[in-house]
């Protein structure tokens, strides 16, 4: 198995792992908002509508404690992966979370990167929007990473792992303000 060691190494493997994750996620998003853009303004205004009654109510029902259930596909990266050396295991993973839906989603509000992307029909704000997800997501599990690995990390990273009914309630939260402000927004 190949290794990179030093500080040099953990730092070039983690550089390609957000790389990965922020070019995967922009061009998910580019490409789920040029797929929208053959709707027109009309069709993606009603779904955007009806995406953000959604919202709202998915959100309401996960803050008051009704979990809906999630289509994902809820499986860890192939371990084969580790196999192709560091370098392209980092790229490997980055690129899997960075698209998201390849890997375990935690919350509801995740869908809003995605369906935003493709109901705003713009390259550019599809591309941010998921990129800015992308690289939110992967600098988030970058930190925990090596805070565990260095040993250093302290009470208070495993309480917030650990705590996913929080976290999910937040997410909740966050996905019934989006839905709101968007129903706001849109006249709904």
């Amino acid at each position: 198995m190949h290794r990179t060691t030093g500080r040099t190494g953990r730092h070039l493997k983690l550089l390609v792992y957000i790389a990965a994750a922020s070019v995967t996620g922009s061009a998910a998003g580019g490409t789920l908002a040029w797929i929208g853009s053959s709707l027109t303004a009309e069709a993606r205004f009603a779904l955007t509508s009806g995406l953000a009654v959604l919202a709202t109510g998915v959100g309401f029902l996960e803050l008051v404690g009704r979990p809906v259930p999630l289509v994902e596909r809820d499986q860890e990266t192939p371990y084969r992966w580790v196999k192709g050396g560091p370098l392209s295991w980092a790229a490997r993973n980055g690129a899997a979370l960075g698209i998201g839906m390849t890997s375990r989603i935690g919350f509801p509000l995740w869908y809003v990167v995605p369906l935003g992307s493709f109901v705003s029909g713009s390259l550019a704000v599809g591309g941010a929007t998921y990129g800015l997800y992308a690289l939110a997501r992967s600098t988030g599990a970058a930190g925990v990473l090596f805070a565990t690995r260095k040993g250093s990390a302290d009470r208070t990273t495993f309480q917030l792992i650990r705590r996913g009914a929080l976290a999910r309630r937040v997410a909740a939260a966050q996905l019934t303000m989006v839905g709101a402000v968007t129903c706001i927004f849109v006249g709904v």
